[in-house]
């Protein structure tokens, strides 16, 4: 029987793969900070509130821009701020601050997984392969304690999750 493919049935679908389903939290441009809030909850990792994690992750990222993501050996240091790749960090910083209004990325979790030491593994709608794992640098020497699932509607919506009972 083929299967529905629009994005939540495929989103779900690949989550109860890999023994998830999802756990769906507000679509107030905040969705990003509301399910990492969920998962910390879950992990005994007590990370707060949707705004209050915003704030610590904006700046952790506003105090690390400068922080090289490599060694340097292969054609020079990338900073953080060179690899997020945007023009004007200040900015960005600015924009990512505002709670409610600018969407969470790629940047924002790295931060969570550098404050909460966290291995963040993203399962997406895109495809049934798609599985991204966020995590800090090697370089930064970060020891993980912990891994958490999110769910992630392309480019529009992060979810929660909860192991399949």
């Amino acid at each position: 029987k083929q299967l529905p493919q629009d994005a939540r049935s495929r989103l779900d679908r690949h989550l109860n793969e890999r023994g998830f389903r999802m756990k769906d939290v507000p679509g107030d441009n905040n969705c990003q900070f509301h399910a990492l809030a969920d998962q910390l909850e879950q992990v005994g990792g007590g990370g707060g509130t949707a705004a209050s994690l915003r704030r610590k992750m904006v700046q952790w990222l506003a105090e690390n821009g400068d922080r090289p993501m490599d060694d340097g050996e292969v054609g020079g240091v990338t900073r953080l701020r060179d690899s997020v790749g945007v023009e004007d960090w200040g900015r960005y910083i600015a924009e990512m601050s505002q709670h409610g209004v600018t969407w969470g990325d790629e940047a924002t979790l790295l931060a969570a997984s550098v404050l909460f030491r966290m291995e963040i593994v993203v399962v997406s709608s895109i495809s049934a392969d798609y599985c991204h794992i966020v995590e800090p640098p090697a370089i930064w020497q970060v020891p993980l304690r912990m891994r958490i699932y999110l769910g992630h509607f392309a480019e529009y919506h992060y979810v929660s999750t909860r192991p399949v009972a």
